[in-house]
C-alpha cells in the first residue's frame, strides 16, 4: 500500500495547533535567506516553496522542534541548534525513512 507524502498544514504542541504556511521567500532576523522559520509572536512555521517535498518536511520538523523548546519553556542557549536538528532529522528519518529509501531507489 503507497501513501502519499503532503506537507502538513498544522502541527500540534502543548499549547495547540500550529499553522503552517508555504510563502515564497524567507530572511531571518538577520536578513540572511532561511528555509524555513517558527515565528513565536504569531504562533505559525512558515516554510520556503520552491523546495523539494522532503526538504520542506524537514524544515517543518525542523521549525516545530523550535516551537516545542519555546513552548515548553526550555531556553539551550547556543544548544540549541544542535538540539533541533538532531530532534527533527531523527523524527524525520523514524517516520519518513521507508519513503525516502524507496524514493531514492525509484530515481537511481
Amino acid at each position: 500500500m503507497s501513501r502519499r507524502i503532503t506537507l502538513p498544514q498544522t502541527v500540534w504542541s502543548q499549547l495547540g495547533p500550529v499553522p503552517v504556511e508555504v510563502v515564497p521567500t524567507l530572511f531571518d532576523e538577520d536578513g540572511k535567506p532561511a528555509s524555513g522559520l517558527y515565528l513565536p509572536d504569531r504562533r505559525v512555521i512558515q516554510v520556503e516553496a520552491g523546495m523539494d517535498l522532503k526538504v520542506q518536511v524537514q524544515t517543518v520538523l525542523h521549525e516545530a522542534a523550535h516551537m516545542w523548546l519555546l513552548d515548553a519553556e526550555l531556553r539551550l542557549g547556543k544548544r540549541e541548534e544542535s538540539v533541533v536538528n538532531t530532534v527533527s532529522i531523527g523524527t524525520f528519518n523514524a517516520v519518513f525513512g521507508r519513503w525516502v529509501a524507496q524514493k531514492h531507489s525509484q530515481s537511481a
